[in-house]
């Protein structure tokens, strides 16, 4: 686990290709990062936190192509890799257990 955040600088794209994953707390540590993604729809927190071809995509699960064709199709340009990375630096940094508890809170008030 301490050498995580080494593993997140030296990449430029985080992929995470589970078959079954309930949430997925790596894409929170690579949006940290400032790291565009990929992540099966399988994995329980993509649909929350991808955005796609905003901060990355996201692919079908237990397709080998449709993961190939988004893998090449992020990977073929650098610069959006990059510009993939500080959006999900962006959507990550209010996403902390302070402001969870005060929208459950929010919304248990209002019913």
């Amino acid at each position: 686990q301490s050498q995580m955040p080494e593993i997140y600088a030296a990449c430029d794209l985080f992929c995470l290709p589970s078959i079954n994953e309930t949430w997925g707390l790596a894409i929170n540590e690579a949006m940290a990062s400032g790291k565009a993604l990929l992540a099966s729809d399988s994995v329980g927190c993509a649909i929350d936190l991808v955005q796609d071809n905003y901060n990355g995509k996201t692919f079908e699960s237990n397709s080998l192509i449709d993961l190939q064709n988004k893998l090449m199709d992020l990977t073929s340009d650098k610069k959006r890799l990059t510009e993939m990375g500080k959006n999900s630096q962006h959507l990550i940094k209010n996403y902390h257990i302070n402001s969870q508890i005060n929208a459950m809170l929010k919304e248990f008030i209002q019913k």
